[in-house]
């Protein structure tokens, strides 16, 4: 398969635009709006997707899902993995979690259904350290260089470099069968809160954090989105603000195992690409988009 094929996933998918790949890499989402863009741009798009596929016989997906779709920890010293569960009202965490949850649902049952294999991959928040910046599942900008922080420094942080989740990504792709069906993706060297503002200062980010207790910013936005419904004459949503934004510990191996794998992978090609000529480089790489494994892209 070569070229771009420009479809908006939403209102359905003609099988030719997947036909002749051997892996699809599923990364279409919504991430802003409510529960009605979340189900037609995350969920229906998924269906959508898995429907052509099935058509054009492809039989493999990567699905690019998120961390936010397992359950909250019952205990602070919880410690998740690939096997927690994902809650069961996901809704009451807001849209972007409830679509992405059905969006799994869906993967995982009717992938099954039309014959196709999946494997799953949830990254942390994505960071770029060439462009460095406080993720929103750790905080705010207020103004100049002050940041507010949640929590305070000691507390664990999911996050992972964006450079590092494509390769992580791709390796899946080029070696499917050897994927775990499902990995929680996250950088382990970054532990802690204080580890990755440390790490965004050795990046040369020169903000300032404000620490603010989680439990203050919880209650503080409950009371605001309270108040903003009753103007507007209605009883609030219910939204788990506290679950949504208390401090999550994961299992790590499986992650740190990919990245690594995928990292290896990276640097094999690039010490190839250095040694080759330029003749044999332009060869390596047609055959890396084309052989062994033809990619198509849904984003």
């Amino acid at each position: 398969m070569s070229g771009w094929v420009v479809a908006d996933l939403s209102n359905g998918l003609a099988p030719n635009a997947v036909a002749g790949a051997d892996v699809v890499v599923h990364a279409a989402a919504e991430t802003s709006g409510g529960y009605p863009e979340h189900q037609r741009n995350t969920i229906d798009a998924t269906r959508h997707l898995l429907n052509a596929m099935h058509a054009a016989r492809v039989r493999r997906l990567v699905l690019v899902s998120s961390l936010s779709v397992i359950r909250p920890p019952r205990a602070a010293w919880e410690c998740q993995d690939e096997g927690t569960p994902r809650p069961r009202d996901p809704r009451s965490f807001g849209p972007y979690t409830w679509g992405k949850c059905l969006q799994e649902e869906v993967a995982e049952r009717e992938a099954a259904a039309l014959g196709i294999a999946i494997r799953i991959i949830r990254p942390g928040a994505l960071v770029d350290w060439h462009e460095p910046a406080v993720p929103g599942v750790m905080g705010r900008r207020l103004f100049g260089r002050w940041h507010m922080g949640l929590g305070r420094p000691g507390l664990p942080i999911p996050v992972c470099d964006v450079e590092r989740c494509a390769e992580a990504i791709a390796w899946c792709a080029a070696n499917f069968e050897k994927a775990p069906p499902i990995v929680n993706l996250l950088d382990p060297a970054i532990a802690t809160r204080g580890d990755f503002v440390a790490r965004l200062r050795a990046a040369g980010w020169t903000g300032r954090m404000l620490w603010v207790p989680i439990s203050v910013v919880a209650l503080g936005l409950t009371a605001a989105r309270a108040a903003g419904s009753l103007c507007r004459g209605r009883w609030p949503d219910g939204l788990a603000v506290w679950s949504i934004l208390r401090p999550r510990r994961y299992e790590t191996r499986l992650a740190a195992e990919l990245l690594e794998a995928a990292r290896e992978d990276a640097r094999g090609v690039l010490a190839t690409e250095a040694t080759d000529s330029p003749a044999r480089e332009t060869a390596a790489n047609r055959s890396l988009v084309q052989e062994p494994v033809r990619t198509g892209l849904s984003y």
